[in-house]
């Protein structure tokens, strides 16, 4: 990317995430002024240390401060667990409109927020994939949270200067990627992961470093102010695509044999923890990238790139 001095002095939430860090290095290693909003300081960063659970934000966290990357927020889906709603809105509403409003305060040019296809809700499309108009209804206390905070965020904004683009990432892949993925990929090395049976279902994912690229990219958009975004790498996967490419990452030999659908369904039955691992890998989440597409982002990576990097770091 030949325009990341545009940026100007990026703050940086959410630093030492597994998306935060890689963005973080990019920014640095490309000559950008990064500050790192955190509980924990990074190595030769400017960091100003602040826990959102208990702190405000430091209003000279945000001095000089061009464009804002707001990763930061509790990501696990923990379904409708009521007893962590309240800290599921504090930390991804309260202290995301927050920090907004501090922007505004301090002139900030550019807010990014990361937020989920996930806040669009539970999508039931029988032909071709969801967009950013489709909604569906919120199943999850972290879905709930990142659509209000969406909401909240456009409201906030509509009457300033401050340019805003919000970016659904779908599910996320690459090098020494951990939850479902890394999980997936490990029990494949290990031999214990059974083969997927085909399905009819699809999966939208995306490279971390591609998802990177999104969010530089959405600041030097002139298209993408007030806006949400989905984005994958364009293609979508079955379950048992997925599991054949990732085998081939891994160089294990490709096998034709699958454990059949039935025997999923009862091992959902044992516990409610099973049943939500197995839908993760098993069910439908197909979304369109069109919108970001037709602005002039092009992913570069797909799966079968799981263990490669674009970026260097």
């Amino acid at each position: 990317m030949d325009k990341i001095e545009h940026l100007g002095n990026c703050l940086v939430t959410g630093g030492t995430g597994y998306i935060g860090s890689r963005l973080v290095k990019y920014l640095v290693s490309n000559g950008a002024q990064v500050r790192v909003l955190s509980r924990n300081s990074i190595q030769s960063v400017d960091t100003i240390l602040c826990d959102f659970e208990k702190e405000e934000i430091p209003s000279n966290a945000l001095d000089s401060i061009d464009t804002i990357f707001h990763l930061a927020g509790l990501s696990k889906d923990v379904g409708n667990n009521q007893k962590l709603e309240k800290l599921y809105k504090k930390i991804n509403v309260d202290v995301t409109i927050n920090l907004a409003e501090l922007a505004i305060t301090k002139k900030v040019k550019y807010f990014v927020y990361i937020s989920s296809v996930k806040a669009a809700g539970k999508i039931n499309i029988k032909h071709g994939c969801a967009t950013e108009k489709d909604t569906g209804e919120l199943t999850s206390v972290y879905a709930k949270s990142k659509r209000e905070a969406e909401i909240s965020l456009l409201n906030l904004v509509k009457d300033s200067d401050m340019h805003l683009s919000i970016l659904r990432p779908s599910m996320v892949y690459g090098p020494n990627i951990g939850g479902n993925i890394g999980s997936m990929q490990f029990g494949i090395k290990q031999g214990w992961f059974p083969p997927l049976p085909k399905l009819e279902s699809r999966k939208s994912m995306i490279h971390v470093d591609d998802l990177v690229r999104a969010l530089i990219f959405l600041v030097e958009s002139n298209h993408s102010d007030k806006e949400i975004f989905n984005i994958t790498d364009g293609r979508d996967y079955s379950p048992r695509e997925m599991y054949l490419t990732m085998r081939s990452c891994i160089n294990k030999k490709h096998i034709s044999w699958s454990v059949p659908r039935y025997v999923f369904f009862i091992a959902s039955l044992l516990s409610p923890f099973l049943k939500n691992r197995i839908n993760k890998i098993l069910g439908n989440e197909c979304y369109s990238s069109k919108k970001i597409f037709s602005i002039g982002f092009t992913p570069e990576k797909q799966l079968k790139d799981i263990n490669k990097s674009i970026i260097k770091y």
